[in-house]
């Protein structure tokens, strides 16, 4: 599982990893500022390093504080 830590753009966030597909990410909940989805990635740290770098390339991140962690 992997968290991504954000209060702001939640719901792109959420669109962008769920249309990727190598690895692929399944949300799964909120928790507070968390959101947490599941990866079919054997390594879960690549793919948080991955969701990082999917993230930092999308113009609605720019500015915004977010990280992105295996669980």
């Amino acid at each position: 599982m992997i968290k991504v830590t954000s209060p702001f753009m939640q719901k792109e966030i959420i669109t962008l990893l769920e249309k990727n597909e190598d690895p692929s990410y399944t949300y799964i909940k909120k928790q507070g500022i968390q959101l947490h989805f599941d990866t079919t990635s054997l390594n879960e740290t690549e793919a948080a390093d991955y969701a990082k770098q999917l993230l930092k390339k999308q113009a609605f991140a720019k500015g915004i504080a977010l990280s992105v962690t295996a669980d």
